[in-house]
């Protein structure tokens, strides 16, 4: 998702048989990538969006493979 000239990236599927929890951004004016305090659990397959100063992170699956699951809310605050 692209906010305030920067990529964010979150979660992902399997590494070591695990769903990734960091959080990072790419700023495209200065071609630096940023890391962030990571999600509390690795997840896959969630839905993002930007609202304000917040990104929110929903749903998705805490297990490989869609295994796990969840309906939680993340929100990230950026201010």
């Amino acid at each position: 998702m692209l906010y305030q000239d920067k990529f964010f990236v979150a979660g992902g599927e399997c590494r070591n048989k695990q769903t990734y929890p960091e959080f990072e951004s790419y700023d495209v004016k200065t071609g630096r990538w940023s890391s962030f305090a990571p999600m509390p659990m690795g997840r896959h397959g969630f839905g993002a969006v930007v609202v304000g100063n917040n990104l929110y992170f929903a749903g998705g699956a805490t297990g490989c493979g869609g295994g796990g699951r969840t309906i939680e809310l993340l929100v990230f605050s950026l201010a």
